[in-house]
């Protein structure tokens, strides 16, 4: 077996109650593997606690008094969960076992007594499988930092020109007269100009602080619902008309989870999406309500236009469709994306003439 990289868990931990157990399972299988031994679940969870980026493998007994195996496999799944979890049972513990596998606590299950020829092999495939994941989780983890600095580059380089249209929007807005040979849409048009620069520049550094992992909230501020919307309404770049098309209902203030900019650019992109199907309609309609719920609460954004077809409508968030005249086939795979990793869920409803609504809900989700 070739040695593996210093970096990676090369460590196999054995959890029995009987100490000749222990013994025996060191002895037998030293000389190729870095073995670890604990004779109960307590002394298993101080060891996974003090050296888990060690240990690869995880072997259990079932039967042990006060805490079972079944129980540490739990605890280590949550815990640990690049550690391959395996369960030594007896022939009378089928059903346990069973259970086990069923549920995607274990990797394998080994019957008791051990035989050495079996354990040695099932350890060598354990151990390499927990190793080849520790590789893919390093090479994810470059992978997303490398990520984080190119947004912090692109950023950078974009926020300069960004900043300078919009102070130079500003300036010759200032400058020109209302009502000016150069045309009365002049002034406002460079307003236009201004607003979108800046909240251009403004998802940009929203986007990287996002990558960056820092949530965007000030320590101690709990974000909400209507802290939220206000920031929409402050920030997002509407012009005069599309803001005669809004309508916000506000019910009772929740908290949000602490991803600010994450939940800004979702709602950023559902306004963005309802405005481009909205324009054009004669009489068109967004509506922003938030209300709590049970132990979180949810926040909709429904508009009045054309709708989106049945089969269509199940599509939307899961698959990159390209754009149609329903308007909503933009954006949403990345709204479903972040809203999952924030603990919360999207829910669509549409219908070919009845508008589109999009309902994010957070804490326990009524959708099943």
């Amino acid at each position: 077996m070739s040695s593996p990289q210093p970096d990676l868990p090369r460590a196999v931990l054995f959890v029995d109650d009987e100490p000749g157990a222990c013994k025996w399972f060191a002895r037998a299988l030293a000389d190729e593997f870095e073995v670890l031994t604990a004779g109960s679940v307590d002394e298993a969870l101080a060891l996974l606690g003090a050296q888990g980026t060690r240990i690869g493998v995880l072997i259990t007994d079932y039967r042990m008094p006060r805490r079972d195996g079944l129980e540490l496999l739990r605890l280590a799944r949550a815990g640990w969960r690049g550690i391959v979890r395996i369960l030594v049972s007896a022939y009378a513990d089928k059903d346990v076992a069973l259970a086990a596998v069923n549920d995607g606590h274990v990797y394998r299950v080994l019957e008791k007594p051990l035989d050495p020829d079996t354990a040695r092999s099932v350890l060598r495939e354990a151990l390499a499988y927990a190793q080849a994941r520790a590789q893919a989780r390093g090479h994810n983890a470059r992978a997303a930092a490398a990520v984080g600095q190119t947004l912090g580059f692109l950023a950078h380089e974009l926020n300069t020109p960004l900043a300078v249209v919009a102070m130079n929007a500003q300036a010759l807005r200032e400058r020109l007269p209302e009502g000016a040979a150069a045309g009365a849409e002049v002034p406002p048009a460079l307003a236009r100009i201004e607003r979108a620069a800046r909240y251009c520049t403004d998802l940009l550094q929203g986007f990287v602080r996002a990558a960056q992992g820092d949530s965007g909230t000030e320590e101690g501020v709990v974000f909400t619902a209507a802290r939220l919307v206000e920031r929409l309404l402050d920030e997002y770049p509407f012009d005069e008309a599309q803001r005669r098309w809004l309508r916000c209902t506000a019910g009772t203030d929740f908290a949000l989870p602490a991803q600010s900019d994450l939940l800004y650019l979702v709602a950023s992109t559902l306004t963005g999406n309802a405005l481009r199907v909205l324009a054009g309609l004669p009489a068109p309609q967004l509506e922003i309500a938030y209300d709590a719920a049970g132990r979180g609460g949810w926040l909709r954004l429904a508009d009045n236009g054309p709708g989106v077809s049945p089969e269509l409508l199940p599509r939307l968030s899961r698959e990159r469709l390209a754009a149609r005249g329903d308007g909503h086939g933009m954006g949403l795979v990345f709204v479903r994306r972040v809203l999952e990793a924030c603990g919360a869920q999207l829910e669509l409803d549409s219908a070919p003439g009845a508008g589109f609504t999009a309902t994010l809900h957070f804490g326990p989700s009524p959708v099943q």
